[in-house]
């Protein structure tokens, strides 16, 4: 990333964790599947229907999982946008 202030942007958007958190853009594809089966599969949580319907629609889907406190329990959210992700990791 050539603006070193929007990548501090970035990582001053992300939910507080202690271990690891990912990132990731269209997932399903990796696996020939679409985000509707994809979603069915991982389970992440979601803004809210309309959020998820816009994605499979879309056949685009943004999806993070981090660990908050330790390697034990962990969240994951996606969303249609990267900046619904980053809303809605951050509420």
């Amino acid at each position: 990333m050539s603006d070193p202030a929007a990548a501090d942007a970035i990582v001053a958007a992300l939910p507080p964790h202690k271990a690891g958190l990912t990132i990731e853009h269209n997932p399903h594809r990796a696996n020939y599947e679409t985000v509707a089966a994809w979603a069915d599969d991982r389970k992440p949580d979601w803004h809210d229907d309309a959020a998820k319907q816009r994605a499979i629609d879309a056949d685009d889907v943004w999806f993070m999982q981090w660990y908050p406190d330790n390697t034990v329990g962990f969240f994951s959210v996606a969303a249609p946008t990267l900046a619904e992700l980053l809303a809605f990791a951050a509420e």
